[in-house]
């Protein structure tokens, strides 16, 4: 078992995983399967973008994963499955994450969600649970008047990647029991300004 301590961190699984894809193409199930990453997040995070209108077979662009994957027979033109946003590329963003992990951590500063975790977070310790329930419910309210684009298709998976790229910087603890997090007091008395500005710090 790998020790938690020597692990890699969430920016360099990331980073590993942008710098390898296959033909500058990127899967959904590639991410979680081979790399242990959460594709919602590199879009959230705007790593990458995904393809929406002619989205390649799994052998146009080589993919390693393709033996072993249960999905690529969908990709074929006699699969018929909803294959639109599975792959992707990515962003210029996401270029430049491929080559410095640090560059992942600097999105957290142009991602509401990660402020509004911090904020949420200086009133008190919350589990993962109770914070996407706050964000569902907000969601529910924003389509009174809109949806919220910064709230839309948020899942347990991309909330939890937000969550331990803020553990990663030291802006939040996780808690013993796992699932909850707090502030750390020495981010307790500000939670605006540069989020990522103690990434570098640590690194």
């Amino acid at each position: 078992m790998t020790d938690a301590k020597t692990a890699p961190s969430v920016s360099d699984r990331i980073q590993v995983h942008l710098a390898a894809l296959p033909d500058g193409i990127g899967c959904r199930y590639l991410a979680r399967e081979r790399d242990g990453i959460d594709a919602g997040l590199l879009v959230r995070l705007g790593l990458v973008k995904p393809i929406l209108r002619l989205v390649p077979r799994c052998a146009e662009h080589a993919c390693p994963w393709q033996p072993r994957c249960a999905h690529w027979p969908a990709f074929e033109p006699e699969g018929g499955g909803p294959v639109a946003g599975i792959k992707y590329k990515p962003t210029p963003l996401g270029q430049l994450a491929a080559v410095d992990a640090t560059r992942v951590a600097s999105t957290l500063d142009d991602l509401p969600l990660a402020t509004d975790l911090l904020v949420l977070l200086a009133a008190g310790p919350a589990s993962i649970f109770t914070l996407h329930t706050h964000f569902l419910r907000r969601a529910r309210l924003a389509t009174r008047d809109g949806a919220d684009p910064n709230l839309d298709g948020l899942d347990r998976p991309t909330l939890g990647g937000v969550l331990d790229l803020l553990v990663e910087i030291g802006r939040i603890e996780r808690s013993k029991d796992g699932v909850s997090f707090h502030l750390i007091q020495a981010s307790a008395a500000s939670t605006t300004g540069s989020i990522a500005a103690s990434a570098s710090a640590r690194r």
